[in-house]
């Protein structure tokens, strides 16, 4: 995209202000506004904080259960919690290279 740094243009968030970012200071039960699989995907994410991972992490794996097989992240923790807790989440999060070195070497 001409005219915007690479950084902005991948994140995009700097451009529109999305309602989630208030999640981190006012907590996921703060939304007033909510559909009615929004708040499906609200209480597995409160589920999921009970389990270990942070706020916005129990967001993204709540979201990435209904709409995705495996999620990917380079964050550690999550990695570690999921590796832990793997029978009680039904997304598989692994790392990027981790995953694609596995399936090049089956």
């Amino acid at each position: 995209m001409p005219g915007r740094s690479s950084r902005t243009a991948a994140i995009g968030y700097k451009e529109r202000k999305p309602r989630y970012l208030n999640f981190r200071r006012k907590g996921l039960m703060s939304r007033k506004s909510l559909s009615s699989s929004g708040i499906g995907h609200i209480k597995r994410a409160l589920e999921l904080e009970k389990l270990g991972f942070k706020t916005m992490d129990s967001a993204h794996i709540s979201y990435a259960e209904r709409a995705a097989d495996i999620m990917f992240t380079v964050d550690d923790d999550v990695l570690r919690v999921a590796r832990i807790k793997r029978n009680q989440i039904s997304v598989e999060i692994e790392n990027p290279l981790r995953w694609l070195i596995n399936v090049f070497q089956d």
